[in-house]
C-alpha cells in the first residue's frame, strides 16, 4: 500500500511517526531502512517535526546525589522513566555536558580531581554510544588545571555536533621579583588565569585546537546552555582588577567567543533557555518576587516575567525552563514541581530530590557514526 504513494508523502508520514515506531519500521525492508536512516530524513524532517510536535514534549532530571537519570513527558508528569547510564562509572560522577536533538553528551568525572575523564555521546532511544578519545590538550600531573569546561552544541550549516572544551590553567601572581614570593591558596583574585580550548567535531571525530581572546574566570555553575547557536556560560571578567559576572558565548558555527553583560542584581549564577532565548533569573531582594530577564538579538537584556513571591513561597530553588515554557523547580519537601506561568498553576509529580538538574529531551534518530 506504501509503495504507491508519492515519495514526498510517504516521509511525511514517516517523519510524523514517534522513533520507536521507526525502528520497527526499519526491518521491514532494504528500502524503509534506507528512508528512515537517511541524514536528510532525520535531520532536516524528523527532527524538525518531534521538536515542535507537543506530544514529545520531554525533559530529563538527573539526580546529583546517586546520578539517577529520568525522562519525563509533560502530559504525564506522574510516569518518571529511569535511564540506564550506558557505560560503568564506578566511582566516577556523571555529569551531563549537554542535551541536543536527542543526543547527549555525557561524561565521567573523578570525584577527587574534578576533572573529566570519560566523555562519550549517547541517543537514549537507539541506545547508541560514540565515545570520544584523543584529546588536543592533554593534561597531566604537572598541569596548573584549575577547572575543566565543557559544552555541547549543533551547527546547523554543516549538519555537525560538537563539544567545546576549555583548560583553564592557574597561576600565582608573583608579589616581591627580588624574593621570589607568591600569594597563595585560594583567593581566585590573587591568581592569574590562561584558557586553552579545543573543539570536537562529530563529522571529522577529531578535536582541534582554537584560539581565545576573551579575558574571563569559570565559576561554579552548571554546563552551558544552547540557544539558536551559541553556547552560553556565566563568568567572571576581568577588568582593571575589578571582577564582575557577565554572559560568555561561544558561536559553534565559527567557533568564536563574545560577553555580554548580565542583568543587575543577578541572584543566581544560572542561564537557562526560556521560549528559545537565554534567559537568568534575578530575585527582587525586597518583595521576593523572580524577574526572569532573556537576552534579544541586539545583546540587551528584556524583563520577559515576574514570577511572584506568592506562587514560589514554598519553593526554593528554580532549576530550568522547558520548551513549553514552564520552570522546574522544588517545594519544601523536595517534590520537583513544575509551574506554569501562563495558567498561574503549580503542576506535581513523584519524584523528590534536594540536588538536581534539569534538560530539554526530544527522542530522534540521530546517527552518532
Amino acid at each position: 500500500m506504501f509503495d504507491n504513494l508519492p515519495e514526498n508523502l510517504f516521509l511525511e508520514i514517516l517523519s510524523r511517526l514517534p522513533v520507536k515506531h521507526l525502528l520497527r519500521l526499519k526491518v521491514v525492508c532494504k528500502s524503509w531502512r534506507s528512508r528512515i536512516s537517511n541524514p536528510n530524513f532525520v535531520n532536516n524532517k524528523h527532527v524538525a517535526i518531534t521538536a515542535t510536535n507537543p506530544d514529545n514534549d520531554s525533559f530529563i532530571i538527573h539526580n546529583l546525589n546517586n546520578d539517577q537519570l529520568y525522562v519525563i513527558n509533560v502530559n504525564f508528569l506522574d510516569r518518571a522513566i529511569t535511564l540506564e547510564i550506558p557505560v560503568p562509572a564506578d566511582n566516577d560522577s556523571i555529569n551531563i555536558v549537554g542535551s541536543c536533538n536527542g543526543l547527549l553528551c555525557v561524561a565521567h568525572t573523578c570525584n577527587r580531581q574534578k576533572l573529566p575523564k570519560k566523555l562519550y555521546l549517547w541517543n537514549p532511544a537507539t541506545r547508541k554510544v560514540k565515545h570520544i578519545h584523543k584529546y588536543s590538550i592533554a593534561i597531566n600531573r604537572k598541569s596548573k588545571v584549575y577547572r575543566v569546561s565543557l559544552g555541547f552544541g549543533f551547527d546547523r550549516s554543516s549538519g555537525d555536533y560538537k563539544v567545546v572544551r576549555i583548560v583553564t590553567y592557574m597561576y600565582p601572581i608573583e608579589i616581591n621579583h627580588s624574593t621570589k614570593t607568591f600569594l597563595y591558596y585560594m583567593d581566585e583574585n590573587k591568581y592569574s588565569f590562561k584558557h586553552r580550548v579545543e573543539v570536537y567535531s562529530l563529522n571529522r571525530n577529531s578535536w582541534k585546537e582554537i584560539g581565545v581572546e576573551c579575558k574571563f574566570m569559570l565559576v561554579r555553575s552548571p554546563c552551558p546552555v544552547m540557544v539558536n547557536g551559541l553556547l552560553y556560560w556565566i563568568v567572571v571578567q576581568d577588568r582593571d582588577t575589578s571582577f564582575k559576572h557577565v554572559l560568555l558565548s561561544f558561536n559553534v558555527e565559527s567557533e568564536n567567543f563574545s560577553t555580554v553583560s548580565l542583568p543587575d542584581d543577578v541572584s543566581w549564577q544560572r542561564v537557562f533557555v526560556y521560549k528559545e532565548s537565554v534567559a537568568t533569573p534575578c530575585t527582587d531582594k525586597y518583595i521576593g518576587h523572580i524577574h526572569i530577564w532573556t537576552l534579544d538579538d541586539d545583546n540587551c537584556w528584556i524583563k520577559k516575567l515576574i514570577i511572584r513571591s506568592s506562587v514560589i513561597r514554598s519553593s526554593y530553588d528554580l532549576d530550568g525552563c522547558l520548551k513549553t515554557g514552564e520552570f522546574v523547580g522544588r517545594i519544601f519537601s523536595n517534590e520537583v514541581v513544575l509551574y506554569d506561568s501562563v495558567n498561574d498553576v503549580v503542576k506535581h509529580t513523584k519524584l523528590r530530590m534536594d540536588k538536581l538538574r534539569t534538560y530539554n529531551f526530544s527522542e530522534s534518530l540521530v546517527n552518532l557514526n
